[in-house]
């Protein structure tokens, strides 16, 4: 099986040198990814650059099928995935619609 993954990397320490920076991945078996995207949480008050959700297309070989998946940012954990019932196809970048601002 191949494994594609999602990986978070502390680029600020890894920049500097400093030992300590990490990379969180999260990963499963026979599922493919997609790019990414970050939903903020949605208050902006709370501190930290990472706080939110990443959502993620997946397509898990095994079921022929996709979800959507839920991680925290912060943590890299899976808060849950949402099946769609039929295999919908992903690309590795996102795609991009032009907005009026």
């Amino acid at each position: 099986w191949l494994e594609w993954a999602i990986v978070k990397l502390d680029t600020e320490k890894a920049e500097r040198g400093e030992e300590g920076a990490t990379a969180s991945v999260w990963r499963s078996r026979g599922v493919f990814t997609s790019e990414p995207i970050f939903v903020p949480h949605p208050d902006p008050g709370v501190p930290g650059e990472d706080k939110g959700v990443l959502l993620v297309q997946c397509y898990d070989a095994a079921k022929k099928d996709s979800f959507l998946l839920c991680l925290d940012a912060e943590t890299m954990t899976e808060l849950g995935r949402a099946y769609t019932n039929m295999p919908c196809p992903i690309s590795f970048h996102g795609q991009w619609a032009a907005s009026d601002e």
